[in-house]
């Protein structure tokens, strides 16, 4: 039988994870004061931008552990909410993708083709990730009511 973490260490994590993000950010920040070199600056920009992302499915996350742990039929909204975090880890995936474009050396302006094509690629892999996470989401719980199991 499986131990089931408890809430407080769960939380514990998520924020500790949360925090040392900050950090990094909050150390490129400073870089970014003492050092004038665009392309730090860049990074720095897509870092501060990157904090609402994380924050944002870190919360999504923690939400969907809790409904995923309540019985059936509360824990109906636990695929949505894990899928709609994963859009926005995805968003952040893709911002990281665009500091290593920083580092590598491309450049991608915002009117060329190739970013356009960046984008489209971010919303349909946002798109499949969404569904893919919704249709296995409620697979499990349909598997696990059929077993007698009311908890996923």
């Amino acid at each position: 039988m499986k131990k089931k973490k408890s809430s407080i260490k769960y939380i514990m994590k998520e924020v500790l994870i949360f925090f040392i993000f900050i950090v990094i950010v909050g150390i490129f920040n400073i870089l970014g004061y003492f050092v004038s070199e665009p392309s730090l600056i860049s990074i720095v920009g897509i870092l501060n931008k990157s904090i609402i992302w994380l924050f944002l499915a870190l919360v999504l996350f923690y939400f969907g552990k809790v409904f995923r742990r309540l019985s059936f039929p509360y824990n109906l909204p636990w695929p949505l909410i894990d899928g709609v975090a994963w859009v926005f880890l995805i968003k952040l995936m893709f911002d990281a993708i665009s500091v290593a474009e920083i580092f590598i050396g491309s450049k991608v302006k915002l009117d060329s083709v190739y970013f356009v094509i960046f984008e489209n690629v971010n919303v349909i892999v946002s798109s499949i990730v969404f569904l893919l996470v919704i249709i296995i989401g409620y697979i499990v719980l349909i598997s696990n009511i059929n077993k007698g199991d009311k908890k996923v």
